[in-house]
């Protein structure tokens, strides 16, 4: 923890002049030296002012070793200087209070409060003072809204889902009139305006998803409920790349509760009652709907809350794959500070066993066919004694066009010998055959081709309850599915599911 002692102007000046030496050559360490900007944050501290207040930034989003400043006051008076790359969030903490802030590079302003008061009377004033004055006016307003321990008793409370979405969009729409008609808010940022509806948006969506979720934990059933479907259709493909929003902790709880919940819906809104199923289930849920970032926010935060409940194998195996896509460590380091007893443990023999897939999981769909590029009817009877790796697509489905590269690299991972026990079987949902003829000449997509045409009301769709493409499933050499939502081409972890099939 660093201490910034003020107590004088002159000592104010030589102290800030080498505290911000003290931070170059950090940044410099860190690779973070480029579009540093000074920021500056003065005030006086009213009432009976403690001996030093701090500002916090939870720099990894999962509050373990967040970047904390300790500034020690001179009477009532501080002042704080301090270099930045980006804007973002921070606090400013005394005695058991917090403030929020946002900063951004080139700051330079004063805030006023009283101790035991600081969310009543704090005014800002000077470069960035209209932001905090904003975010102070905002929380104070919807300090309910914006308090997880009352969402959690409102969700408990609520006699209904209903009941509780439509006081969630009352709650929206007064925040989104209250940011729309703010005096001030043509002085707003990019960076701000765009970190204030993020702030509304999920608060609004996480809050949401997170309904079922607790209430399912509070309660013995064993099933989970479902959401009904109209409540979800402002939630597109664009929520799952939305990086820059990672920084705001309500985005990081739509992420987590909406990760869990597409794995309960995934399992048919059962509860899991394994650990490493459970871990499988959210892992591929988050894989499926989040890029990078918060995909790797994701696996770091439920390794870090389940390290020690999760079978080894699976534990490694879901470890890998983070600090795979984690490739600067910035996750995976704290995961293995804090989970590498569990992680770095010699695998059991049952945990292994737990670890793979099991086959005969489930009996495939009676009665299923398709039809190959040679106008024959085929179903999935016709390949038992050998592994199945189905592919889900469309002419029409472009992340299904992404996945072709490196599904032809799969194949080629495997020997000669175990490419004779293993089919990759494409199913198209076109509804028209020349574009899905077409599609596999131009894509060159090597394997067994067939076609289930209809699109979303196809053969395929309503025997496997497809509603998203690509899609891929694992069967066993006995004609079972091994694997409903299996991973990815892009996946490594697919081969060794392939392979652990083989073996069986």
């Amino acid at each position: 923890m660093m201490r910034i002692n003020f107590t004088t102007k002159a000592l104010r000046s030589l102290r800030s002049t080498k505290f911000l030496m003290f931070l170059s050559v950090l940044s410099v360490l860190s690779g973070e030296s480029n579009g540093q900007q000074a920021v500056k944050i003065s005030g006086i501290v009213k009432g009976v002012p403690p001996q030093s207040i701090m500002f916090k930034q939870d720099t990894n989003y999962l509050n373990i070793k967040p970047e904390l400043k300790e500034v020690l006051l001179d009477g009532s008076d501080f002042s704080y200087e301090f270099q930045i790359t980006r804007p973002g969030p921070w606090e400013l903490q005394c005695n058991d209070e917090a403030l929020q802030l946002f900063i951004e590079p080139g700051d330079d302003f004063s805030v006023e409060f009283v101790v035991g008061t600081i969310n009543k009377g704090t005014t800002f004033k000077g470069k960035g003072d209209v932001h905090n004055q904003f975010l102070f006016e905002f929380y104070n307003t919807f300090k309910n809204e914006y308090d997880t321990a009352q969402t959690r008793k409102n969700i408990l409370d609520a006699t209904s889902v209903d009941e509780f979405e439509i006081a969630l969009y009352n709650s929206r729409k007064k925040q989104k009139d209250f940011y729309t008609n703010y005096k001030g808010k043509e002085k707003f940022s990019p960076a701000f305006n765009q970190f204030v509806e993020n702030l509304i948006r999920y608060n609004y969506l996480g809050s949401l998803v997170a309904f079922p979720i607790v209430r399912g934990n509070n309660s013995a059933n064993t099933v989970v409920g479902a959401l009904p479907e109209i409540m979800l259709t402002e939630i597109t493909p664009e929520d799952g790349k939305n990086p820059t929003a990672l920084k705001g902790r309500y985005y990081r709880m739509f992420v987590y509760y909406y990760t869990i919940y597409s794995a309960s819906k995934n399992n048919g809104f059962n509860k899991f009652v394994d650990q490493g199923q459970s871990l499988e289930a959210k892992y591929k849920a988050a894989r499926d709907f989040f890029e990078t970032k918060a995909f790797a926010y994701f696996l770091a935060k439920f390794l870090l809350e389940n390290c020690g409940k999760i079978p080894q194998a699976t534990l490694k195996r879901i470890y890998n794959v983070l600090a795979a896509e984690d490739k600067q460590g910035f996750y995976s380091s704290l995961v293995n500070e804090r989970c590498g007893e569990f992680i770095n443990a010699e695998v059991k023999k049952e945990d292994k066993k737990s670890a793979t897939i099991i086959a005969g999981q489930k009996p495939v769909p009676v009665g299923f066919t398709a039809k190959t590029l040679e106008g024959k009817t085929v179903s999935l009877d016709d390949f038992k004694g050998k592994v199945v790796y189905i592919d889900f697509w469309a002419s029409w489905c472009g992340p299904c066009r992404q996945q072709f590269p490196f599904a032809k690299a799969l194949k080629e991972k495997f020997t000669e010998k175990e490419k004779k026990k293993i089919v990759f079987l494409y199913i198209s949902i076109d509804e028209n055959e020349e574009s899905w003829r077409n599609a596999i000449e131009k894509l060159e997509i090597h394997g067994f081709h067939t076609i289930s045409p209809g699109n979303w009301s196809s053969e395929a769709c309503k025997f496997f309850k497809i509603s998203s493409i690509p899609r891929y499933m694992l069967i066993d050499k006995s004609g079972n599915i091994a694997d409903e939502n299996a991973k990815r081409p892009g996946d490594e972890i697919i081969y060794d599911d392939i392979i652990e099939l083989l073996k069986q």
